[in-house]
């Protein structure tokens, strides 16, 4: 296999990107009176409403396209490997929620996090929506197969 670059991965490009969306956020909010950072916002709630919808639309067929095939190629294990792996994902999500329930409980409160909004800035509306229905929900492409 090809050993890349740490600057070609996708983990570096993500940093980036963050990294440069923090930079057009505070730039933005510096100038939050001028009419192009308002376009500004426009264009990018925009975009994030439809790629949201695109993404809600495609989650049900990688299932279908990539999920399923995989478990029928398991043959006579693949009952005790995806019970397995659901033990596991469930597991982990309830020990995610006990972990941030304690946080929650003994974190949080010592910290200074005001609980007032009076400071906070509203997003412009979407000016484009593009509804894309799913063809089914997540949890039907789960048991179909």
């Amino acid at each position: 296999m090809k050993k890349t670059s740490f600057f070609k991965s996708l983990p570096f490009k993500l940093l980036i990107a963050v990294f440069l969306g923090i930079i057009a956020g505070l730039i933005l909010n510096q100038y939050s009176t001028n009419g192009i950072s308002m376009a500004v916002l426009n264009i990018v709630v925009t975009v994030k409403y439809i790629l949201g919808q695109i993404i809600t639309f495609c989650v049900p067929l990688i299932i279908l396209g990539f999920i399923a095939p995989s478990i029928t190629k398991l043959g006579k294990n693949a009952s005790v490997m995806l019970g397995v792996a659901v033990v596991l994902a469930y597991g982990s999500s309830v020990g995610a929620a006990f972990f941030s329930t304690a946080s929650g409980f003994f974190i949080i409160p010592h910290l200074s996090i005001h609980s007032y909004t009076a400071g906070l800035k509203q997003l412009p509306e979407v000016i484009f929506e593009l509804e894309i229905p799913q063809i089914m929900s997540v949890m039907s492409a789960l048991v179909f197969p």
